[in-house]
């Protein structure tokens, strides 16, 4: 059995710069997030992302403080 997970965001808005500067602000600490979770995988050979988000949970949450969205994300799954 094998999980896949599939999720595409597209938005289109009219924003300011200010807005435009803080969501990209966002995109980029979701990317760090991301690497540091895959580079955690990767170190420690699991594919658990209940192992992987145990590993790097407090240190994201300390550098995210602003952003605990950012590290409280559920996981979701979706069966292929």
């Amino acid at each position: 059995m094998s999980w896949v997970l599939v999720r595409t965001v597209r938005v289109w808005a009219v924003v300011d710069h200010g807005t435009y500067s803080k969501l990209k602000e966002v995109e980029e600490e979701y990317r760090e997030v991301l690497e540091d979770a895959i580079n955690y995988g990767l170190s420690n050979k699991t594919t658990s992302f209940t192992r992987i988000k145990a590993g790097i949970y407090g240190a994201e949450r300390e550098r995210h403080r602003t952003c605990r969205h950012i590290t409280s994300t559920r996981h979701v799954r979706m069966h292929q």
